[in-house]
């Protein structure tokens, strides 16, 4: 809580200096602002003067041998498939071995008719391999893999044909064979085990798997010890063995649950699990009785939009300046540099849930920085407390703010409900900032 309580001043009292008779918000932000976030497109937070933020989503970092989802996905090369998605190339130290990042075989076994792998070959180079009639079929590409570089894949099995690309980059494409038998009980695995490889190190994100007429999406991988569920018509669902190093963020491309929407489910003692919304964005069920969703009951949801945040977990990186920079010392202090979202690399980020509580602004920033951040929200109440639902616009200011501009302020940015009142005015404290709650 800011300092001690020093006067109030009724909410009606005029904003002073801050917005004259002929002046609208919107002409007060601009003039006002260091930098003013209008809206989202896509993965930028896009700022009046050109001075863009990014966000920067969650996802699952595949480290070490063991890491593996498992999707219950039959993906038969017989009847035909199609796969894509993103993949964040990281340096393995382990070189001398496959790296496997997608498959549809047991687990440790490559020889078994129909099965399928993409992976990272001992030479560093893509590779789709198959077998059928006893036979392997390789395509390799010429593409060496980069440390920290983004590859989109796609691979498309049809017709005879086997054509997968990288980044574009279409290989030659066999006639296909169909295998003389089917694999029973096996799953398309992300990051599996086979025989003489490992999982490669890096992010896989924005996955797409279909066969036929049936259709699965998993838009986004992990975060903070989150499963996902994915929003495929036969309520199909990801399951997770030997995870870990969660936490993980990086820009993924993949803005769904922004856009689209989700929900959160909640079980003691486990941990949550996120339910992206349907293309269309209407809200997923999921069917109890799957082991991944017994006993958890919904805590919330999200509706998605194109143009704000609505609270899906991800960190904004802020342009960098005095008052965004969580490593200076004149404007933040060591509570901010204690929070577990900081990043000594990247000191511009934030996580959008700590953006947009002015409580735990505050409590980051200096005395004569902290009526400058003002983040625009959405509220909504949620048994006897308000919370954030979304993120509309940001507000840094050039100067600092306080006594009724600040008011009129934290007015305008629909941040009053986190405010104590005295009969519906504003209290301040001795520095002459808006005493919060709590």
């Amino acid at each position: 809580m800011r300092s001690q309580l020093r006067h109030s001043i009724p909410l009606r009292e005029p904003f002073l200096t801050a917005l004259r008779d002929d002046e609208s918000w919107a002409s007060f932000w601009a003039s006002r602002s260091l930098f003013w976030f209008t809206e989202r497109s896509g993965l930028t937070l896009t700022e009046h003067n050109g001075n863009d933020a990014s966000i920067i989503t969650s996802a699952h970092l595949y480290s070490g041998a063991g890491y593996y989802t498992v999707t219950p996905v039959v993906l038969n090369i017989a009847d035909g498939f199609h796969i894509s998605g993103s993949y964040l190339y990281k340096a393995n130290l382990a070189t001398n071995i496959a790296r496997v990042l997608l498959s549809f075989r047991a687990t440790g076994s490559d020889s078994n008719e129909g099965v399928w792998q993409l992976y990272i070959t001992i030479g560093n180079k893509f590779e789709f391999f198959y077998r059928a009639n006893s036979a392997y079929r390789q395509l390799t590409t010429t593409l060496t893999p980069v440390d920290d570089t983004w590859y989109d894949f796609d691979i498309h099995v049809t017709g005879g044909k086997v054509n997968f690309t990288i980044n574009t980059n279409l290989l030659a494409s066999p006639d296909f064979i169909v295998p003389t038998s089917t694999p029973a009980d096996k799953f398309v695995t992300i990051a599996a085990l086979a025989n003489a490889a490992s999982p490669c190190y890096g992010y896989i994100t924005n996955m797409y798997l279909s066969s036929g007429v049936t259709y699965w999406r998993y838009p986004l991988m992990e975060q903070n010890n989150r499963w996902q569920y994915d929003v495929g018509p036969n309520a199909a669902h990801v399951s997770r063995t030997g995870v870990g190093n969660f936490g993980a963020f990086v820009n993924t491309k993949n803005s769904y649950l922004l856009d689209n929407g989700y929900s959160v489910y909640t079980k003691v003692l486990n941990n949550d699990i996120i339910v992206p919304f349907a293309d269309d964005g209407t809200e997923i069920i999921p069917v109890d009785g799957v082991t991944i969703i017994t006993g958890f009951v919904k805590s919330y949801s999200r509706a998605g939009n194109l143009i704000g945040l609505n609270m899906s977990p991800c960190k904004i990186r802020l342009p960098n300046n005095e008052i965004t920079d969580r490593s200076d010392t004149d404007s933040f202090n060591n509570d901010c540099r204690a929070a577990s979202d900081y990043d000594a690399v990247n000191t511009t980020d934030v996580m959008l849930s700590n953006l947009t509580d002015i409580k735990i602004l505050s409590s980051w920033l200096n005395v004569g920085y902290k009526g400058r951040i003002f983040p625009s929200v959405t509220n909504q109440l949620n048994g006897a407390n308000y919370e954030v639902i979304c993120l509309n616009q940001l507000m840094i200011m050039l100067t600092d703010k306080t006594g009724s501009e600040e008011g009129r302020i934290i007015t305008e940015t629909e941040n009053r409900v986190y405010c104590l009142l005295d009969e519906g005015s504003y209290m301040y404290d001795d520095n002459n900032y808006v005493i919060l709650n709590g």
